[in-house]
């Protein structure tokens, strides 16, 4: 019975493929991308996600000002300790 049990869990977890390297290099049928426009398009991602990441920062301190402005500048860990209350209250 065990044997048959394992078998089945064996069976079950297949070996899902990972996700495909990106070859080097790409090719398109209309199209050959040289180094020099992938190094741009990968530059252009670079500065699309630095971008990004500032847009996200200029945010959260614009956030927190509003915040600090109607007096609730610690919302954040005032949210995080009520959460664990309620853990802590349904266990």
């Amino acid at each position: 019975m065990k044997l048959a049990l394992k078998e089945m869990d064996e069976e079950e977890q297949e070996v899902r493929p990972g996700k495909r390297q990106q070859t080097a290099e790409t090719v398109s049928p209309m199209v050959v991308v040289t180094p020099a426009m992938a190094s741009m398009a990968n530059e252009r991602a670079d500065k699309l996600i630095a971008e990004k990441k500032k847009l996200t920062a200029q945010y959260l301190l614009e956030r927190d000002e509003k915040l600090k402005a109607i007096g609730q500048e610690n919302c954040d860990v005032y949210y995080v300790e009520k959460i664990a209350e309620v853990k802590e209250i349904a266990a």
